[in-house]
């Protein structure tokens, strides 16, 4: 559901069908895809302080594709927001 909410550009349905994921399952790879897509999800609501924090949650739990979230547009509304260059630059640096 999630995933066709997205492609359907119903941003505000799939962020809780991914965020309701990280509460289900207890598999880390699925944990910070579905916190990475939530986070894409809100920084296209427009949504940064949620977007920084479940794209944080990602980073936390695993996500390490920092050329991939740099071309995605889908953070096009934060990417120079200094709190989205420090977390980027707090995680990469790990």
């Amino acid at each position: 559901k999630a995933e066709e909410a997205y492609k359907a550009k119903n941003y505000e349905e799939a962020s809780k069908h991914f965020v309701a994921v990280t509460g289900l399952i207890d598999i880390p790879e699925i944990i910070k895809d579905a916190h990475y897509n939530a986070a894409c999800c809100f920084a296209l609501l427009g949504n940064k302080a949620e977007a920084l924090k479940h794209l944080e949650l990602s980073l936390k739990n695993g996500w390490d594709d920092f050329d991939h979230i740099g071309k995605d547009t889908d953070f096009d509304s934060i990417k120079e927001d200094p709190a989205f260059k420090a977390l980027i630059a707090k995680y990469s640096a790990k």
